[in-house]
């Protein structure tokens, strides 16, 4: 029997090749039965081609079960049926075309049922077009060996081992929405399960890859591959992303493309940081911001956001010329924050910088509004200070040493000069505080100082006063008040009067102090400010000598030879 079928399918074949194969069609309403096929094609002995047109149903086993033919050995549709074009067949019964071994090629535009077995033993069956399918019954295409390919863009159920021992299929075609697998499907048909897909090639329309892994799996790791055809309107997937309170957010997309990736940012208001993205079950998907989002079906992401806490950090730039205060973490934003930098002994306080380097203020305390971490560098110099001298009372007395412009560490030297009936007695500070007794007095400058000389009336060291006569056999010398000898101690500002008195035929010169005339009055009046000696000095009156005597009209004019 093997042997006779080969023959028939051999001699099938080349006359398909080399003869018109003539078509038997059948014309009506309602459901094709077996009946109606077996009065149309009793008798045939060769190949032959069905075109059905105005039904809508062909019954169980129509075209596979005419065994009332006086030779049921030779079942007409098995050994030369070669080809069905069906135009108004919506249902394709149980076993309708099951054993047409010669069968190679069946089109069914509107078909939307196949059933059960249809086509289960149509080994040389190669094509199989049927677009609007939605539901195949199990094993419709079982043992269909020849058939390479199967176009079903609109199915919906594939049911249990319908492409068992299918080992020639090499590419199947499905629409947007994947069918549901049902029962070994893919059965190779010598007990391995869904293995034949590895030799197979699915196509799917552009677009709809995400809704196949969503259903089937990782079906590029199982298929021999994928091929997306194009379509008018490929699937694209909303990308929805929302912000919650105190920020904002982008990338939010209606029409993205399947395994797309889409960044989505988030944007915290000031005092805010980014915390996390979830998803529509609130479950957290990322801490990321930006977050590189790889769609594949529509997805909802919302943005968290939370009062941020920050770091404040101040530090001296060198901290051999001063220190700082301030540093703080885990700060609420917006809080404010006092920092403060001392200067080290013979420095002062320069600015503050930031971590660029860039000034920011040259007030210390500076109090900071704390809403980014923030660090801070307190700047020092040597410190120029001034030092301030005066007197308490220039009638009494004056000062040197004051300079505005003294590097901070320096030793400067201040002096106080007393006047006439005065003695220095201190020098005293801003506060009236006394510094020092000493004078000239050194003095550190390490700050800005004031220093104020005081002096006092000089009632407790005397003064003395001597009057000498470098010439006694020529005059006198004298003084008032006299206290009884020649040498008189005075208190300050005493009022002195000496004088001298020369003998006959002498005159007075003047007074002399070490060499130096002071006066040439007999009768010298001082007032006595310090210890001082005075020298009087005498000297003959030289002679009188007459050159002529004029005597005219009674007068005489006596000239002296000078």
């Amino acid at each position: 029997m093997t042997f006779c079928i080969t023959i028939i399918i051999c001699f099938l074949l080349s006359f398909s090749a080399n003869a018109q194969i003539p078509i038997i069609t059948f014309t009506g309403t309602g459901t094709l039965t077996q009946t109606i096929v077996n009065a149309q094609i009793s008798g045939i002995t060769s190949p032959f081609k069905v075109e059905i047109n105005g039904y809508t149903e062909i019954i169980s086993y129509a075209f596979a079960g005419a065994f009332d033919l006086p030779n049921p050995e030779w079942n007409v549709c098995r050994d030369y049926l070669v080809e069905v074009i069906a135009h108004g067949v919506e249902t394709i019964g149980i076993g309708a075309f099951s054993s047409c071994i010669s069968l190679q090629s069946v089109e069914f535009p509107i078909a939307t049922t196949i059933g059960q077995g249809a086509f289960n033993g149509c080994w040389n069956l190669q094509s199989v077009h049927i677009p609007l399918v939605v539901t195949i019954d199990p094993a419709a295409f079982w043992s269909c060996s020849s058939l390479e390919s199967a176009e079903f863009p609109l199915a919906v159920t594939i049911g249990n081992w319908t492409f068992r021992g299918c080992t020639g299929l090499k590419n199947l075609t499905f629409g947007e929405v994947p069918p549901t697998l049902e029962y070994e499907v893919f059965n190779d048909g010598f007990g391995s399960n869904n293995n034949l897909v590895a030799n197979i090639t699915l196509h799917i329309p552009k677009g709809s890859l995400c809704e196949y892994e969503k259903y089937w799996g990782n079906v590029s790791s199982y298929f021999a591959g994928v091929v997306e055809y194009p379509v008018a309107n490929p699937i694209t997937y909303a990308l929805v992303v929302n912000s919650g309170a105190n920020g904002s957010v982008t990338g939010s997309d209606p029409a993205v493309s399947c395994k797309s990736t889409k960044t989505i940012t988030a944007t915290p208001n000031s005092c805010y940081e980014f915390v996390s993205w979830t998803n529509s079950s609130n479950v957290v998907i990322s801490t990321d911001n930006p977050f590189d989002v790889v769609v594949s079906s529509n997805t909802t992401f919302t943005a968290n956001f939370t009062l941020a806490a920050h770091s404040l950090s101040v530090s001296s730039a060198n901290t051999s010329q001063g220190s700082v205060t301030g540093s703080d973490v885990g700060i609420t934003c917006g809080t404010t924050k006092q920092i403060t930098a001392t200067p080290n002994s013979c420095y002062e306080f320069l600015k503050w910088t930031n971590n660029n380097g860039d000034s920011v203020s040259n007030i210390n305390p500076l109090d900071v509004d704390v809403i980014i971490d923030t660090t801070l560098t307190a700047h020092f110099t040597l410190a120029i200070h001034s030092l301030n001298v005066s007197s308490a009372n220039t009638s009494q007395g004056s000062v040197t040493g004051s300079d505005a412009n003294i590097t901070c560490g320096t030793t400067k030297q201040i002096t106080a000069t007393p006047n006439s009936c005065y003695h220095f007695f201190n020098w005293t500070d801003g506060s009236n505080v006394e510094v020092s007794t000493d004078n000239p007095f050194d003095v550190v400058v390490d700050n800005d100082i004031t220093l104020i000389a005081n002096f006092i009336v000089d009632n407790i060291t005397p003064r003395t006063f001597q009057a000498i006569n470098a010439n006694p056999t020529m005059g006198t010398v004298d003084y008032m008040p006299n206290v009884g000898t020649k040498t008189g101690s005075y208190l300050c500002n005493t009022p002195i009067t000496a004088t001298a008195t020369p003998e006959p035929k002498h005159r007075f010169i003047g007074w002399y102090e070490n060499n130096v005339l002071v006066s040439n009055s007999s009768s010298y009046i001082f007032t006595i400010s310090g210890n001082r000696t005075l020298v009087g000095r005498f000297e003959k009156k030289p002679p009188t000598r007459i050159k002529r005597i004029n005597v005219k009209k009674g007068r005489v004019r006596i000239k002296p030879i000078p």
